[in-house]
């Protein structure tokens, strides 16, 4: 109860590891979470919608059970084997994406939004680093965004 008062007011405790307060640890890091889930959002928009009206288009042909089998299984799929699954093809074997992180350990940008895309194109920044950050969120947003596809 005591934990659950102090919750209630903002007050999730003290990190063991850092030391610091939890909330503050939660709000730094909550601008990436949300990066990713309109990146992963768009992701499902710009392929899922179209996808489903080329197939009610065609209903009952091979369009449509293509189209309808693809999304369920892409909707039955564990998300962190198909996140493992494309970091092995992806990262791993065709070299394609990076493996993990927001950008490239090159780039230094100052966190002003806490969103890396938008942080990366503000002025006085390196060149390539929206680029960077753009290949780190790729395959994040893919996999996120396969469930609402």
């Amino acid at each position: 109860l005591h934990y659950v008062g102090h919750a209630l007011q903002g007050n999730l405790g003290t990190s063991i590891i850092t030391n610091t307060s939890v909330m503050g640890e939660f709000l730094a890091r909550f601008p990436a979470t949300v990066e990713l889930s309109v990146c992963a959002l768009l992701f499902a928009l710009v392929i899922g919608l179209p996808a489903g009206v080329f197939a009610a288009l065609r209903r009952g042909t091979v369009v449509d059970h293509g189209v309808m089998g693809t999304a369920l299984t892409g909707y039955s799929m564990p998300i962190f084997w198909w996140g493992l699954i494309l970091i092995m093809v992806f990262s791993s074997k065709l070299g394609w994406t990076p493996v993990s992180g927001r950008i490239a350990v090159e780039f230094d940008i100052p966190h002003v939004t806490g969103f890396m895309l938008i942080d990366s194109l503000l002025p006085g920044t390196d060149e390539g680093s929206f680029k960077s950050a753009l290949s780190h969120l790729i395959l994040p947003a893919i996999v996120l965004g396969t469930i609402p596809l």
